[in-house]
Order: structure tokens, then C-alpha cells, then sequence
């Protein structure tokens, strides 16, 4: 943060060792602003302006740790089990703001490199063929995202009719089960009947 003053105004050092500029007569008293100089009067500026600079960008070392820690989250970045495909892209772009915000700026492929990358194993297969397909290199976040979202939205589908297909098969299975049960014992009793008839026929 020294530094970082020091370039844009070497007096912010000064500010900061002895504390803000007030001027003051000969008798040690205030001076009212009416007998200020120019140059007091820039002085008096600068102060003002260190302050709101300390106020907006904080103390050196906390916005340096600020960042360090975004960088560390970004970097073991992962989504959770318990996430939607959907919750862990919105924490993504969060995070993502947040270093721009404090100037870390990322190329596109490492954007997307590093989502696909947090995404759970069943992705893994998918995930490659983007990657063989240059699109982590070329599209951006959005457009990789909607790529997975409609990947998700055909496998919903498949599981829905797969789903539906179990529910409705046994039941079909049984119908006709029963059906051929039936003609079974049908057939049976028929030839049963039959045989019946034909002893009759042969004791008279």
C-alpha cells in the first residue's frame, strides 16, 4: 500500500507519518480557510484525497489478503453434491466478479477450463469431448454452460422415459401373463372334458 501511494503522491507518506496538514498562525492557532494559500490549499486537497483512497481501497494488507483468498477459492474451486447444475454456475460467476473486481483478470480458456474442471466425475465424458472440440478454448462461459445445460436436460429426459417404461412394462408383463394363464387352464379344462367324454364313449 506504501508503494502504491508513494507513486501517485509522494506527500501521502508524509500525511500518514505526521497526520493530516492543518494550518495554523503564528500563535498556533487554526488558521481560518478564508487566509488559506493555494499551496495549503492543494495540501488540504491531497488529504482528502488519501482519505477516500484509504476508506474505498482499505489497508494494503487486507485487500492483498482479500485477493489471495479469492485466488486460493477460484483455484480449489469444486462443485458440492448437494448443488444443481444451475446454483454451481451462479457461485462460479460470483467469484468470478469478485476478482475482477479487484483487478485479477483471467483468459477465457482458464475460465473455462477451471468450471468444466469443478463439475462431478459424470460430467467427465462430456467435459472431454469440449475439450477435444477446442470450445473451452473458443465460446465463451455462458455458451459452455448452456452446453451442459442442454446435455442435462437430455439426460433428465432419457431417465423420465426410462423411468416410465419400467413403471409401465411390469404391468403390461402381467396382463398378459394372466391372459396366457387363463388360455392355459382353458385348454386344459377343455381337453380334460374331451378326455372325459371319449371314456364315457368307450365303457358304453
Amino acid at each position: 500500500m506504501l508503494c502504491y501511494l508513494a507513486g501517485m503522491e509522494p506527500y501521502y507518506l508524509k500525511c500518514i507519518k505526521d497526520g493530516p496538514f492543518q494550518p495554523k498562525t503564528a500563535d498556533g492557532d487554526a488558521k481560518p480557510e478564508s487566509q488559506w494559500t493555494p499551496a495549503k490549499r492543494r495540501v488540504l486537497v491531497q488529504d482528502q484525497r488519501l482519505k477516500s483512497i484509504i476508506i474505498f481501497e482499505g489497508p494494503l494488507d487486507t485487500k492483498e489478503n482479500r485477493i489471495m483468498d479469492l485466488k486460493l477459492e477460484y483455484q480449489t474451486f469444486r462443485a458440492k453434491s448437494t448443488e444443481s447444475l444451475s446454483q454451481t454456475y451462479t457461485w462460479y460467476k460470483t467469484l468470478l466478479n469478485e476478482l475482477t473486481n479487484d483487478g485479477v483478470n483471467l483468459s477465457k480458456h482458464e475460465i473455462n477450463i477451471s468450471f468444466v474442471n469443478s463439475l462431478p466425475e459424470k460430467w467427465l465424458t462430456f467435459s472431454q469431448g469440449l475439450r477435444n472440440a477446442n470450445h473451452t478454448q473458443t465460446l465463451d462461459l455462458a455458451d459452455i454452460y448452456g452446453r451442459f445445460v442442454y446435455e442435462d436436460n437430455l439426460i433428465q429426459r432419457r431417465y423420465y422415459d426410462t423411468k416410465k417404461a419400467l413403471i409401465t412394462t411390469p404391468s403390461s408383463t402381467a396382463i398378459s401373463t394372466a391372459f396366457f394363464s387363463n388360455n392355459v387352464i382353458h385348454d386344459f379344462q377343455e381337453n380334460s372334458d374331451d378326455e372325459v367324454d371319449e371314456r364315457s364313449r368307450e365303457d358304453i
